[in-house]
C-alpha cells in the first residue's frame, strides 16, 4: 500500500476542511487583574508535535514564548490581542479578542485636620460611587463600612494615619493612605490659687498664683470688675464694706489653641477684732 505524500494529505483537507479559530470572548479586567486568553483552533490537518498533535499557534503580546494555545496576559490599557493559527497543511487563520479595563474607584478624602481632645472629625469621599462599597481605618483601631460622609470621635491625643479602600461593583478596589491627616491635642488643665487665702475688707487685694498645665496663654475674670492676661495678677477688690463671695475665672489656652477653665469663689471676709 502506497502512503500519501504531504501533497496529497493537503490537498484532501484543503478541498475538504478549512481550519478555524476562535479566542475566548471579550473580557472586561480590573487593573492589574490577569486574564487567559485561550485559542479554540477546529478543522485543518494537525500537526505532530511529538508528544501531542494539534496547531502552531502564535500572539501577537510582543512577548517570546507566546506560542502556546492558552496564554496569560495582565494588561494595563485597553488592548486587542491577535492569534494565528496555522495548521500542518500551513493553512492560517487568525481570532481576535479584546479586554477592557474597568475603572479603578477614584479616591478624593476630605476632612481632617487639627483638634483637641475629644475631636469629632467628618471624612467625605466625594468621589464615592453609589453601588461601591468602603471601608475606613481611622489609626485608633476603629473602622467604618459607611461610604459619603462619616463622622468619628477621636478621644486619645496623637496624630492618625487615615485609610480608605473603595471597591467598585465590577470588584475593582482602590485603597489610599493618608498620613497624620487628624492631629489630636490634650487641652491644657486649669488651676491657681491665690494669697492670701482669706483676705478681709481692709486689704481686698489678693495675688493670683497660677498652677495650670499645658498653658500658653492667660485670662482672668474678676467677678466682671476686671479682666487681665497676666499669668499671676494681683488684683483689689473695689469699695468692699462687707463680707462678700466674688467669683475668679482662669480661662487657659495651649500652644495648639486647646482651652480649659475653671472658676473659684474668693470671699472678701469681715475684720474679726
Amino acid at each position: 500500500v502506497e502512503e500519501e505524500t504531504d501533497f496529497e494529505v493537503c490537498q484532501y483537507v484543503v478541498s475538504a476542511e478549512a481550519v478555524t479559530a476562535a479566542a475566548i470572548p471579550d473580557a472586561m479586567i480590573c487593573l492589574g487583574e490577569s486574564v487567559d486568553l485561550d485559542a479554540d483552533a477546529s478543522g485543518g490537518q494537525l500537526i505532530d508535535f511529538g508528544p501531542y498533535l494539534g496547531y502552531a499557534y502564535f500572539w501577537d503580546t510582543g512577548v517570546p514564548g507566546d506560542t502556546v494555545e492558552v496564554i496569560t496576559v495582565s494588561p494595563t490599557v485597553p488592548t486587542d490581542y491577535t492569534v494565528t493559527v496555522t495548521d500542518f497543511c500551513g493553512q492560517v487563520i487568525e481570532a481576535v479578542v479584546s479586554i477592557g479595563i474597568h475603572p479603578q474607584p477614584v479616591i478624593d478624602v476630605t476632612g481632617g485636620g487639627n483638634g483637641c481632645v475629644p475631636e469629632l472629625v467628618t471624612f467625605g469621599n466625594p468621589s464615592y460611587v453609589p453601588g461601591s462599597t468602603c471601608l475606613w481605618d481611622f489609626g485608633d483601631g476603629s473602622t467604618s463600612t459607611d461610604c459619603g460622609t462619616v463622622d468619628h470621635l477621636f478621644i486619645d491625643a496623637g496624630c492618625y494615619d487615615i485609610g480608605l479602600t473603595v471597591t467598585s461593583d465590577e470588584g475593582c478596589t482602590s485603597t489610599e493612605l493618608f498620613n497624620d491627616l487628624v492631629c489630636v491635642y490634650d487641652n491644657p488643665k486649669a488651676g491657681f490659687y491665690w494669697t492670701p487665702n482669706s483676705p478681709s475688707i481692709l486689704d481686698p487685694t489678693i495675688e493670683v498664683i497660677n498652677t495650670a498645665i499645658n498653658a500658653e496663654t492667660y485670662e482672668y475674670d474678676f467677678g466682671g470688675f476686671f479682666t487681665t492676661f497676666e499669668e499671676n495678677p494681683i488684683y483689689t477688690f473695689p469699695d468692699v464694706e462687707e463680707e462678700t463671695d466674688f467669683e475668679v475665672c482662669q480661662y487657659v489656652v495651649s500652644a495648639e489653641g486647646c482651652m480649659d477653665t475653671v472658676c473659684q469663689t474668693v470671699t472678701i471676709h469681715e475684720e474679726i477684732l
